[in-house]
C-alpha cells in the first residue's frame, strides 16, 4: 500500500509539474525570440550608421590597392626584410636582411 501511495504521489507531482515546465519553456522561447529581434535591430542600426564610412573605405581601398600590389611585386617575400624603421625626418627605411658569411662583421 505504501508503494502504491508513493507512486500515486509521484505521478501527481509529475502531472502538476508538466504544465509549469511547459510554460517556462514557452517563456524561454519567447524571451529568446525577443533577444534575437533586439540584436537584429541593433545590428541593422549600426550597419546604417557605418554604411557611408564603409563606402569611403571601399573607394580608398580601390585607390590604394594598385600601389600596395606594386610594393609587393617589388619586395617579393617580406621575410627577406627587417622591420620598417621611421627616421626622424619621417622617411620609412626598410632594410633587406642579409646572411653574414663567416668572419664578416655587420656595421
Amino acid at each position: 500500500m505504501k508503494r502504491f501511495a508513493l507512486a500515486l504521489v509521484s505521478s501527481v507531482c509529475v502531472a502538476l509539474a508538466a504544465p509549469v515546465a511547459m510554460a517556462q519553456d514557452e517563456q524561454m522561447e519567447e524571451g529568446a525570440d525577443l533577444v534575437e529581434r533586439g540584436m537584429r535591430l541593433l545590428f541593422e542600426g549600426l550597419m546604417e550608421e557605418i554604411k557611408p564610412n564603409l563606402n569611403e573605405m571601399m573607394d580608398l581601398g580601390e585607390e590604394i590597392a594598385p600601389k600596395v600590389q606594386a610594393l609587393i611585386d617589388l619586395m617579393g617575400n617580406a621575410e627577406d626584410y627587417e622591420a620598417p624603421e621611421i627616421l626622424p625626418n619621417g622617411d620609412i627605411l626598410i632594410r633587406k636582411k642579409r646572411d653574414l658569411k663567416e668572419g664578416e662583421i655587420e656595421l
